[in-house]
């Protein structure tokens, strides 16, 4: 197959989450999860993707939120497909340079989000992530399964 013609469909599942940040105090935190749909091994250009975090809850409260790293080698999250990897990852800030995380992402150098909801007691936040262009893969679905915490 002419490598220039290869296209991935990425998935990257989230789910609603709900919880208790306080005594009285009941967040939900949500997000859906990435797709890559176009990513083209030959290209030289990084593929992006902008998402959105909701966190909903008493207004006025602050929530931490964490997003874990099960596939983790080299400095880098990994969706798989068999033993096929690509390198991607989540970040806080526009310029993709403080990788969203947590304490416990294995060599990963990350932060967490605060968010402090708003007035209308739902804050919506940006989040970041890049797959590095020129990655030797096949074609196919690449996944990881993440979990947010706060």
């Amino acid at each position: 197959m002419n490598k220039k013609f290869k296209f991935f469909n990425l998935g990257l599942l989230f789910f609603c989450l709900i919880g208790h940040a306080g005594p009285f105090d009941q967040i939900s935190v949500m997000m859906v999860g990435i797709s890559f749909p176009n990513y083209d091994p030959l290209s030289k250009t990084d593929n992006i993707m902008i998402n959105t975090l909701t966190v909903t809850g008493t207004r006025g409260s602050t929530v931490t939120v964490t997003l874990s790293c099960p596939n983790v080698r080299d400095g880098h999250r990994y969706m798989v497909n068999g033993s096929q990897k690509l390198r991607y990852n989540y970040y806080v800030d526009a310029n993709y340079t403080t990788v969203w995380g947590g304490s416990s992402c294995r060599g990963i150098a990350s932060s967490p989000i605060t968010v402090k909801i708003g007035s209308s007691g739902s804050t919506q936040v940006p989040v970041y992530a890049k797959a590095p262009a020129s990655q030797d893969i096949s074609v196919g679905n690449y996944t990881d399964n993440l979990t947010l915490a706060w």
